[in-house]
């Protein structure tokens, strides 16, 4: 169950006529300055779910979470799907992985500073300003937005 109304389920095609796409997943342990690495493998979706779920079917690739993110209910080694994202396509409230100092960390960005809040306090919040973005050290440079969670089978 998605939540959504029958007219939204109504937009998916027939099987028979979806266009599929490949979407790869990598390690997180994996990223450096150079990328992602490369992939561990590949599942196909169809692109009509994707755009209907995740409002985007390009782009698109999956991880598995290496640490809780409890601002987003998500567990560790949960898989969920991101796509890359740069500085300027960060807004408010958007989930993000960052990497600082060869480190991953998932939190949620904000272009508020947070007065009287040391990095230390917001790292526990799971939040990252923008004054804190960069490439320096101690510094967070934002890798992937997450846009959604696998859910599997049960």
């Amino acid at each position: 169950m998605t939540g959504r109304d029958l007219a939204d389920r109504a937009n998916l095609v027939a099987v028979d006529h979806a266009e599929w796409s490949s979407i790869p997943r990598y390690d997180l342990r994996a990223f450096n300055d150079e990328g992602k690495g490369a992939a561990l493998d590949h599942t196909a979706f169809r692109k009509d779910w994707l755009y209907r779920t995740l409002q985007r079917s390009n782009g698109l690739w999956l991880t598995n979470l290496l640490s809780d993110y409890t601002g987003g209910a998500i567990a560790e080694g949960e898989t969920v799907f991101c796509h890359d994202v740069a500085v300027n396509d960060l807004a408010e409230g958007h989930v993000c992985i960052f990497r600082i100092d060869g480190a991953i960390y998932v939190a949620r960005y904000s272009v508020r500073s947070s007065p009287g809040m040391t990095v230390a306090d917001r790292i526990d919040e799971e939040i990252v300003t923008a004054g804190e973005l960069g490439t320096g050290e101690g510094e967070f440079m934002p890798v992937a937005r997450i846009v959604g969670r696998l859910i599997g089978r049960i």
